[in-house]
């Protein structure tokens, strides 16, 4: 940015919100003490209402909200969101060699074309035209010498996902898959990436690693950058040994979440768990341009006279819902139903994990009671997913299983929302799509799942003496 632009940038916002210092003193720095003053203001809502039509466009990087302010006073009542029963349905399996449900190639032969065969997750996001996605623990063929269990990241310009999606892989000098890696960062069994987001031009990933240490399933969190657009990346530090180990981030425009000081470039929301399989979620915001900086993230640490309140310190976050069984995790902004959704992966009957599914009016909530999105023994046993023990009497169930893994249990989990590709339906409803895991076989998969809307959101005043 010119300095001429940079002046009338600080102009502007010292006029519309932050009130800080004179402009062209210190920059940087003034935009660390006005996030952290707005951070803590009581009155920040009402100045949200004032601002909304005069905030400056967002980075051109980030997905924007619709303005959504509510004035004190008002209360948004949320329409109820409810999942089309038997509705969800796989698209096509993303990764692998042959579709183990059709028995026909994959669209991406990976194994053939990569020197891959197997691979999980597929957490995805959006960076300068292309949707990226960030693949765990990765098995290659006979015959490829890579690291056992090393991640990699591949990326997509297709927009149909009923057409399935065309993946393109980096390659090594040997022509196989070239493995995510990032200096100074271990990426064995369990040590995975789980989001990633484009800001301030640049790509970040969040991974796991630290696997074991103190007896903890991926002990720590990581933040890497790219300015290569994936080709190489280097680390940030560390995010969290504590509450935002698995991590869901969120890009977000310039004043568009009632109650969250928004400041010019947008902010990073990340969602978070902790203990693994074992953690209610929490949430955290950063400024976009200052994401790189741990002093600037801010932890949802509870409601205090009906407005979000923020905390320096990690320890202070509380949960958004009480389910400590969470791990995988995904959430994101859905523009054809106006709410927050958030997938996640929690264990149901008989040990089998379920993909669960709660819908929010705002980031921190509340949040909806679960819905179950995915169900196992239901939706994919003996179709894509290997079972558990045999098949009920009179069910036919075909051999699904990978042949680099006999005989294991298949189950779901990393259930990860790809935004862009959401559809409405025609009926006020919508066709989300996000990615699963199945473990057996040890593939990723693309899915459909059709939410429904009851009604329409509208705003009620709070009665009087409401509190």
């Amino acid at each position: 940015m010119t300095g001429a632009a940079q002046s009338a940038e600080c102009r502007s916002l010292r006029a519309v919100a932050f009130r800080g210092p004179p402009c062209g003193i210190n920059q940087s720095v003034s935009l660390r003490a006005r996030w952290s003053r707005a951070m803590n203001a009581r009155d920040y809502l009402k100045m949200l209402a004032g601002v909304a039509v005069l905030a400056l466009p967002a980075a051109a990087a980030l997905s924007t909200l619709p303005p959504a302010v509510t004035l004190p006073g008002q209360e948004r009542t949320a329409a109820p969101i409810r999942v089309q029963p038997l509705a969800t349905r796989k698209v096509c399996q993303l990764v692998g060699e042959t579709d183990r449900e059709t028995g026909l190639h994959t669209v991406n032969m990976t194994e053939s074309r990569y020197g891959f065969w197997g691979t999980d997750l597929g957490a995805s996001f959006e960076h300068d035209g292309r949707l990226y996605f960030l693949f765990g623990d990765t098995h290659p063929r006979p015959g490829v010498w890579r690291p056992r269990d090393a991640d990699l990241i591949a990326h997509t310009t297709d927009r149909d996902p009923e057409g399935c999606l065309r993946l393109t892989v980096p390659r090594a000098e040997d022509g196989a898959y070239a493995p995510l890696s990032i200096p100074g960062v271990a990426s064995g069994p369990f040590e995975v990436p789980t989001t990633g987001f484009s800001a301030n031009g640049r790509m970040y990933v969040v991974v796991t690693t630290d696997h074991g240490l103190h007896h903890r399933v991926m002990g720590r969190s990581v933040m890497a950058v790219s300015e290569d657009d994936g080709a190489t990346f280097r680390q940030v530090g560390t995010l969290s040994t504590d509450r935002f180990i698995n991590v869901a981030a969120a890009t977000i425009g310039e004043v568009e979440v009632p109650g969250l000081p928004t400041p010019p470039g947008g902010a990073v929301l990340f969602f978070g768990t902790g203990h693994y399989r074992a953690s209610p979620p929490f949430l955290a915001v950063t400024p976009a341009g200052l994401v790189e900086d741990p002093t600037a993230r801010r932890y949802f640490a509870g409601m205090v006279d009906g407005l979000p309140r923020w905390s320096t310190a990690e320890h202070e976050a509380v949960p958004l819902f009480d389910q400590p069984c969470m791990g995988e995790v995904s959430a994101a902004w859905d523009r054809q139903l106006g709410k927050w959704i958030m997938l996640y992966n929690c264990l149901g009957p008989m040990h089998r994990s379920q993909i669960l599914m709660r819908t929010a009016d705002l980031p921190w909530g509340p949040w909806s009671e679960p819905l179950i999105v995915f169900d196992p023994p239901v939706d994919g046993d003996c179709r894509f997913i290997h079972p558990w023990g045999p098949p009920a009497p009179g069910r036919p169930c075909a051999a699904v299983t990978d042949p680099f893994r006999p005989h294991i249990a298949g189950d779901a989990y990393g259930p990860y929302l790809i935004p862009s590709f959401t559809r409405p339906t025609g009926d006020g409803g919508a066709d989300i799509y996000f990615t699963l895991s199945t473990w057996n076989p040890y593939t990723v998969v693309l899915m459909r799942a059709t939410l429904l809307r009851d009604e329409g959101p509208e705003v009620r005043p709070v009665s009087a003496g409401a509190s």
